[in-house]
């Protein structure tokens, strides 16, 4: 199948579907590579969004690790609490319902909240502080450094977890740097041109429940927001009509879920590194469904 296609059913919206394939393992030629390439271009380039297939991550692997998440979130409060955050300073653990708050709203979810774990020798974080734009004070640098350093706060319950979610995390890292080699030869750079700004990635994972919304409710499951990261790779459950994403000409589409394919979004530190040919767009999630998400 191509890499890059259009779908619609019954005149129904979708996004674009992108196959990454080409850039996950051997057996692909050149040809197939640059396709694929200028697909992932178009997509960021227009939409921002699209379905993405090629990837490598079995449907049962996201499905186990969807039962074990709710699991977790059909604990007893006091259960999901023994890993609640202590604080915005680390950044890891349980978000209580209600506590995560977009444009002044509170969120109708809770999630836990991970990021990767880097070695303290890894990052100097003291040129934040020489840098003329940015200037952070030493007691900045101190409270980033708490932060980055910080260690994941893991369930107990339910107990196959951790091991689940560590070896899905290592797999979407994978999937995440294939999209980065694919974007450097969409954007005719070599293949390779990102791989010193992304070769210790501090990504962050949440693991999000989304209760159904009440008809008398004004928020939102999540209100609208970009995101502020280089990829966002959502595999999303088979609930219909949650997600929506705002278009180039403003009006809003639900995206519905795709069996086997991720939903991939571009964020803002794309947009700031290809000066505006990327620009991240804003979303949202709506879940009135009857069942927890």
């Amino acid at each position: 199948s191509k890499p890059f296609r259009s779908i619609a059913s019954g005149g129904g919206f979708s996004l674009p579907v992108l196959d990454l394939s080409p850039f996950m393992g051997p057996g692909f030629g050149e040809t197939d590579r640059i396709e694929a390439a200028r697909a992932l271009d178009d997509a960021c380039s227009s939409v921002g969004f699209f379905y993405l297939e090629g990837h490598g991550i079995v449907s049962e692997e996201i499905e186990h690790l969807h039962r074990l998440a709710k699991q977790f979130f059909s604990l007893p409060t006091a259960v999901k609490e023994e890993i609640a955050m202590s604080g915005a300073l680390t950044g890891r653990g349980y978000q209580r319902l209600g506590e995560n708050v977009t444009l002044q709203m509170r969120d109708w979810q809770e999630a836990i909240d991970f990021f990767a774990e880097i070695p303290a020798e890894a990052i100097d974080l003291q040129h934040f502080g020489q840098k003329p734009n940015v200037n952070m004070g030493s007691q900045q640098i101190d409270q980033l450094r708490r932060f980055v350093q910080a260690r994941n706060l893991w369930p107990s319950e339910p107990p196959e977890f951790r091991a689940a979610a560590e070896a899905y995390f290592a797999r979407v890292s994978e999937v995440g740097n294939a999209l980065m080699r694919a974007m450097a030869v969409g954007l005719g750079l070599p293949e390779h041109f990102f791989d010193s700004v992304t070769d210790r990635s501090f990504w962050c994972v949440r693991v999000i429940g989304y209760p159904a919304l009440h008809r008398e409710q004004l928020n939102l499951s999540c209100g609208e927001h970009t995101d502020y990261g280089c990829w966002t790779i959502l595999a999303q459950d088979e609930t219909p009509d949650a997600l929506e994403v705002q278009l180039p000409g403003g009006h809003w589409e639900k995206v519905q879920p795709r069996p086997g394919a991720f939903v991939v979004n571009l964020g803002d530190m794309l947009s700031v590194w290809t000066q505006g040919r990327y620009v991240a767009t804003r979303h949202r999630v709506r879940q009135t469904a009857g069942d927890y998400r």
